[in-house]
């Protein structure tokens, strides 16, 4: 039982200390272990664990020993299993591996599809939409866009409704008062579009969902009229994404299309996946790869034949260096 759970002979803990004059806290993972705060001058604890600190406390004064003697960080790079560290791997070489991912996030989009979207993100640049401009926008107009892209989707729950009923079956809902504003009016539109008393809802969030697993589409202006903007990076919502842009740029609507070079190399499998240490979770992790463009993230999987056959394709990234000051 204790090797099916700690199968290294030496195992590795990410260690973090914080302490102010209010606050200590330390982290080993991605878990709190021990915090105390100061309230009035009174400094109150966590729960007891004075036997663990004796340890942690040789632990680290032998790891500030090695920095002092110049030996930590090759240690480090030298000895630190998988499981603890970042690296990047191929999407093509882990759909290779397992071809199953591949088909599971390709099989609500044809090829057809693929080579239209291919070919309108090609004609995307300088961040500039693509299409004619708006010259006047109504809520009536925006439920016409949101339901184009609705039925690229064939979204059934759809069926017999109203173009605006469709926008409030899928959207959040907290539309900030676009419900209220007449239909077909562009001075009613444009009245909420610049009330800069409007904030707190989502009236771009068209098809609804988590933080980051939602899609917006976005009605933006500058000096040659409205636009649009879809956005919708998530893995288990940019096939939806790419039918919603594919729609709208049929439509011939002038349309921008957020992380359009990211989503086309996932689609074509030509991006790289993420591998963080295994106490951090695989989301938001963009800022453990500095000046690269990663949209998914992921750790090693636990099952030994499927992380066997993944170290070889994947692509170690250098530790940071450790240093005392």
């Amino acid at each position: 039982m204790w090797l099916e759970e700690y199968p290294d002979e030496v195992s590795w803990f990410h260690f973090v200390a914080i302490e102010r004059k209010d606050y200590r806290a330390i982290f080993l993972g991605r878990e709190i272990i021990y915090q105390s705060v100061v309230y009035d001058g009174h400094e109150f604890y966590g729960d007891e664990i004075e036997g663990l600190c004796i340890w942690l406390e040789d632990a680290v004064k032998s790891c500030i020993k090695e920095l002092v003697d110049g030996v930590y960080n090759q240690k480090v790079r030298e000895n630190l299993p998988p499981r603890e560290r970042t690296g990047i791997i191929l999407r093509q070489d882990y759909w290779e591996l397992f071809p199953e991912k591949k088909a599971s996030y390709l099989a609500d989009i044809s090829n057809e599809e693929k080579e239209k979207f291919i070919a309108n993100i090609k004609e995307q640049k300088d961040d500039q939409p693509v299409g004619m401009y708006i010259a006047e926008m109504t809520a009536n107009k925006f439920y016409q866009f949101c339901s184009l892209g609705y039925k690229a989707n064939k979204y059934e729950c759809l069926d017999g409704l109203s173009i605006k009923e469709q926008y409030y079956k899928m959207a959040d809902g907290r539309d900030e008062g676009l419900s209220e504003i007449d239909l077909d009016s562009p001075y009613a539109f444009e009245e909420w579009y610049c009330n800069k008393h409007r904030f707190g809802g989502h009236p771009w969030e068209v098809c609804r969902g988590g933080n980051s697993t939602h899609i917006d589409l976005y009605v933006r202006r500058n000096e040659h009229g409205y636009y649009l903007s879809v956005r919708g990076k998530a893995w288990t919502r940019s096939i939806e994404a790419i039918k919603f842009y594919n729609a709208l740029r049929s439509e011939g609507v002038a349309v921008y299309m957020y992380d359009a070079e990211g989503i086309l190399n996932r689609l074509l499998g030509r991006d790289w996946i993420g591998i963080v240490p295994e106490h951090v979770i695989p989301s938001y992790c963009e800022a453990w790869f500095p000046n690269m463009e990663i949209l998914d993230f992921m750790n090693l999987p636990y099952e030994k034949r499927d992380y066997e056959r993944i170290l070889s394709k994947i692509v170690w990234l250098e530790e940071e260096e450790q240093k005392l000051i």
